[in-house]
């Protein structure tokens, strides 16, 4: 499998109060009031579809794109040493077949609905095709110092 590197990105637009606190539910940081997009939250959803469509646009049926989220890779040294702390970076791999999308995404951020976890933004990488499947990448890092 080939691997591009992509930055660290869950995105979320700042200028208003709303995005303020989505931005800090997103990181999982003090007074979120919601949920993160953590390790602990993704991870039951491995295997489910996620709906990726471009930012600014209205979603009509032909501008999402479903990939489903086929693995995680712990990338925490620390979380590896310890099984009681949580990863703070990881890498999704998610998967479209490629027959059945007539869309590739690019590189960029999408905005990205999923059923149990709502609605975020996110930056992806295309990895590759292989075995007639689009694999991207998104490096989610909150590790600090």
């Amino acid at each position: 499998m080939t691997f591009s590197a992509s930055l660290a990105t869950v995105f979320v637009s700042a200028g208003s109060a709303s995005a303020a606190r989505g931005f800090r539910s997103l990181l999982g940081l003090p007074g979120s009031g919601g949920d993160a997009l953590s390790w602990k939250s993704l991870y039951p959803f491995i295997h489910t579809d996620f709906e990726f469509s471009r930012l600014g646009t209205k979603k009509r049926l032909s501008e999402v794109v479903r990939l489903r989220l086929d693995e995680m890779s712990n990338t925490d040294p620390a979380s590896v040493e310890s099984t009681e702390r949580e990863p703070r970076s990881f890498v999704l791999t998610f998967k479209a077949d490629a027959s059945e999308n007539a869309v590739s995404l690019r590189q960029d951020t999408y905005a990205v609905e999923h059923f149990a976890l709502g609605r975020f933004e996110l930056f992806i990488s295309e990895c590759s095709v292989a075995d007639g499947m689009h694999l991207y990448s998104a490096v989610i890092n909150r590790v600090v110092g």
